[in-house]
């Protein structure tokens, strides 16, 4: 990085497919709260509040709204709420996906999963820096990722581009294996 002053922060961005096996956890907000604490400790952030995690409906309150309207007639002309009363019923079919969120004073860490499809999408932003290794170690270790592409964007308030690392798992895994392999003052050759 050449200009240090210029440093606006870090975005890690997971998109990943979990195993069959995950789907139970991926679809538990109280385990999806406590990876945004524990990836809260492994930056070095500070939490302005506890996380929120919210699974759909959202306890059910959309469902009572639509029931209500529903049934006074208030809606029945509307296609906004027609189209609105559709999406809801396609996603109380789906089961159990979770979106949460951890504030932090240094910005924000946001997840989403759609268990339907056996899918996380996963954003840390701060406007410092960090180490990005022991957040995709642990990701990857209590998650059950058998697939994910990681973005790492490091971006500048002086007008220059952001800096941009993009790889998959297989990617990361092959890095490790290197990485091992240097550390053990073994031949690479």
């Amino acid at each position: 990085m050449e200009n240090k002053e210029a440093y606006a922060g870090r975005h890690l961005i997971i998109d990943g497919v979990f195993s069959d096996e995950y789907i139970e956890k991926m679809s538990n907000r109280e385990f999806l709260s406590q990876y945004l604490e524990d990836v809260t400790k492994i930056t070095g952030m500070t939490l302005v509040f506890p996380p929120m995690a919210m699974s759909f409906p959202f306890a059910g309150e959309t469902n009572k709204l639509i029931d209500k309207l529903t049934a006074e007639g208030k809606c029945e002309n509307s296609a906004v709420f027609q189209e609105f009363k559709k999406h809801i019923e396609q996603r109380n079919n789906f089961g159990g996906g979770v979106s949460a969120v951890a504030v932090w004073v240094e910005s924000h860490c946001t997840l989403h999963s759609w268990t339907e499809k056996n899918y996380i999408s996963i954003d840390l932003f701060s406007c410092s820096s960090y180490d990005i290794e022991p957040v995709i170690e642990h990701t990857n270790s209590i998650m059950g990722l058998t697939k994910a592409h990681y973005v790492v964007v490091d971006r500048m308030m002086d007008g220059s581009a952001p800096q941009m690392d993009m790889f998959s798992l297989e990617d990361w895994n092959k890095r490790q294996e290197l990485k091992k392999l240097i550390l053990s003052g073994k031949s690479i050759i």
